[in-house]
């Protein structure tokens, strides 16, 4: 959620973030949407440096998906139309006994 704050909005004050989840038995489901300036995955970093929270979240999660638009939907990037970021950690069932 920071980073949608931070990157999506700059230093804008009154956007948005939408979050949601989803659990069940097989997994979690945890989803941050906002309608900030876009993030293009092939752009560097405005310090040049690859991204760590990108890395980390990949290790952690076993699904992770950014997408342009609110809620992933759109026919390419729109810079100024927002970003999705939806992570996926796939549960394990605990052992009977």
């Amino acid at each position: 959620m920071t980073n949608a704050a931070k990157h999506g909005y700059g230093h804008q004050k009154g956007g948005m973030v939408e979050v949601g989840y989803a659990v069940d038995t097989a997994k979690i489901e945890v989803s941050f949407a906002d309608r900030g300036r876009g993030y293009s995955p092939g752009a560097p970093a405005e310090d040049g440096l690859p991204s760590a929270g990108l890395a980390m979240l990949r290790g952690i999660f076993d699904e992770l998906t950014i997408a342009p638009g609110p809620e992933g939907r759109s026919e390419g990037l729109v810079l100024g139309g927002g970003t999705t970021v939806r992570m996926v950690k796939r549960v394990k069932p605990k052992a009977g006994p």
